[in-house]
């Protein structure tokens, strides 16, 4: 049995998750698609580390790096309230096609709940073409909330009392 861990993202990570960023199916799958500079990236990492609004988890499995979740607190789309946190999310090649994204999204709700109390819904888009994450939400237990031209949003509520949801 595989052992798994998902732990807050460190100084030390700024290099892996630049790896996980700039890999060729993420930069496809992402909304933004240029390659990013080392540069930009360690600047914006650095902004993230301080950042109190903003969550940055790495995904491990067998102690090796198999993925990243960050989590933002935002808007909630059906209030109008500060009481949303929207998820990204990401897998390494090497742990694609085992069903990790499906249980990093799960696990999602509780850090974001753990991260940011007051949030009652779990907010992630993704790319119309991207058939993998989109089964990856559904699995997870994510509803659709919205059809775009070239993106699907995804909702699912959060439990208020720190359970998953």
């Amino acid at each position: 049995m595989e052992e798994w861990r998902l732990r807050p993202a460190t100084e030390n990570d700024c290099a892996l998750l630049f790896r996980f960023r700039n890999e060729a199916l993420v930069r496809a799958m992402s909304f933004h698609t240029e390659e990013i500079p080392y540069e930009v990236h360690a600047d914006f990492f650095e902004k993230l580390m301080r950042a109190e609004d903003r969550k940055q988890f790495i995904l491990e499995v067998d102690e090796e790096p198999a993925g990243q979740l960050r989590i933002r607190q935002c808007e909630n789309p059906l209030s109008g309230e500060y009481t949303a946190a929207e998820i990204s999310y990401s897998i390494d090649p090497r742990f694609r096609g085992k069903g990790w994204g499906t249980f990093l999204l799960k696990h999602a709700s509780g850090k974001a709940e753990e991260s940011f109390p007051e949030a009652v819904l779990l907010i992630g888009s993704v790319k119309a073409e991207n058939k993998a994450s989109m089964k990856a939400f559904e699995k997870a237990g994510f509803q659709i909330h919205e059809t775009g031209e070239d993106k699907i949003t995804y909702i699912k509520a959060l439990n208020t009392n720190g359970e998953e949801g």
